[in-house]
């Protein structure tokens, strides 16, 4: 079968067409007696690596209900050129079955197993420290915002089915553009299993949107009551009021929320089951960090 991406597949841009498209994708792996996708991506004239990330994370959970998944690079040269350079080809395989290597300063972070691979993201995060000031680095605030969302996934997105997420790291003209996605029930139905708070919510009319932005806020308390939990999400929007992340964006169920600029946040029509969280780091944000270190 032969599936057509999106001419427009930039998802910060985008998202409601793409998020339709990626659901319809998804849910093709009810078709039992389908055994391989091809995407044409012959016509894509923007793309950017957010988007690359989700596709990967949408082709994982394909794969894992043996569906396999082949395609071809868009004709628009710039676009080929950000797709092949995301890091997306070294989880691809040529036409002889060896993987496809690239010199390129990104990379994707991936796992099918229930586990966080600390390791691996600590690599990634200073690789990427290296591409945007010459020097590998460590940067606790996005290794710790990168481990947040990562462990939200692997305990609580993927319900008694494999488990994947993907972290994506992309170098931009100033700054690195971090991505993290997954295919799995996404943040609100998280809440709405480990919290009675939604009929409080419902009653006073707050919308998903509200509830979300409330969550990062730390409006909510644990139903286990154990110390550490839901520290998550207010962890990570701290990072990001305190400048040592810009442009935080997260994407899941039926919310657009938008830290930077709240008032184009927004409820979706196309509902995503999953999530997709959007940072970046430039050198003021390391700036920052180092001069808080040195004055703490």
């Amino acid at each position: 079968m032969t599936v057509f991406v999106p001419r427009n597949f930039e998802l910060l841009k985008n998202f409601e067409n793409i998020f339709n498209f990626v659901n319809g994708l998804v849910d093709m792996h009810s078709n039992r007696k389908l055994k391989q996708i091809n995407l044409d991506m012959t016509d894509v004239c923007q793309i950017d690596s957010a988007a690359v990330c989700l596709l990967l994370s949408v082709v994982s959970e394909l794969t894992n209900h043996g569906i396999k998944v082949v395609g071809n690079y868009p004709d628009n040269k710039e676009c080929a050129k950000i797709f092949m350079e995301s890091g997306f080809l070294a989880y691809m395989k040529d036409e002889t079955g060896h993987a496809i290597t690239l010199d390129t300063p990104n990379l994707i972070v991936e796992t099918g197993k229930a586990q966080t691979r600390n390791r691996e993201i600590a690599k990634a995060i200073k690789k990427s420290m290296l591409a945007l000031t010459g020097v590998e680095r460590r940067f606790q605030p996005a290794y710790t915002v990168a481990m947040e969302i990562c462990s939200n996934s692997v305990e609580h997105a993927y319900d008694k089915r494999p488990k994947h997420w993907r972290l994506g790291a992309y170098k931009l003209d100033d700054r690195i553009a971090f991505t993290m996605s997954d295919t799995g029930v996404g943040i609100l139905n998280t809440l709405y299993r480990k919290f009675r708070h939604e009929i409080v919510d419902k009653l006073r009319l707050r919308d998903n949107s509200s509830i979300l932005y409330r969550a990062f806020k730390r409006k909510y308390g644990s139903s286990t009551q154990l110390v550490n939990r839901n520290k998550g999400l207010p962890c990570i929007l701290d990072k990001f009021e305190n400048g040592y992340i810009k442009n935080l964006k997260v994407l899941t169920n039926d919310v657009f929320l938008d830290f930077q600029n709240r008032d184009v946040s927004r409820l979706l029509k196309n509902s995503f089951s999953g999530v997709l969280f959007y940072w970046e780091v430039d050198l003021d944000c390391l700036r920052r960090f180092d001069n808080n270190v040195i004055d703490n």
